[in-house]
């Protein structure tokens, strides 16, 4: 029978370890607060993060992110609104994401900093024309 500092010492494991890890999702840092956020395989997609797991925030860009990349100002991204039924239902999204940290006007900022749906002739001239050179990298699940 484990003796009481041995339980106590392990308690104090498992309670630091279910604190600090994120264990419903899967969430991939992309500057600024922003997160490429991995709920199921169906559900990806890019947040503002309110907390470290980003259990709590604002969708940037919706599900299901096939492909992204981002730099210090720019997140770019595809999106598949089918789940994959092979239709090749693509949407493409250019965001500034330089904007206002504050909570109460993110909906705002996030809306006038986001282009998007975009048909990819649409996104790579747009990118074009902002000097944008990102090219999409696809997700790896």
């Amino acid at each position: 029978m484990p003796d009481k500092a041995s339980v106590t010492i392990l308690f104090i494991i498992l309670s630091a370890f279910f604190q600090s890890c994120c264990i419903s999702t899967k969430n991939i840092s992309l500057g600024n607060g922003f997160k490429l956020s991995e709920f199921s395989w169906r559900e990806v997609s890019i947040m503002h993060c309110d907390d470290n797991c980003c259990d709590v925030g604002t969708t940037v860009i919706p599900q299901t992110i096939t492909a992204y990349n981002f730099d210090k100002n720019w997140i770019i991204a595809q999106s598949d609104s089918t789940y994959h039924n092979k239709r090749n239902d693509f949407a493409y999204w250019i965001f500034n994401k330089n904007i206002s940290s504050s909570s109460e006007n993110r909906h705002d900022s996030i809306k006038d900093n986001l282009v998007g749906p975009l048909d990819s002739l649409a996104f790579y001239k747009t990118l074009e024309e902002k000097g944008i050179r990102l090219e999409l990298v696809n997700y790896q699940r």
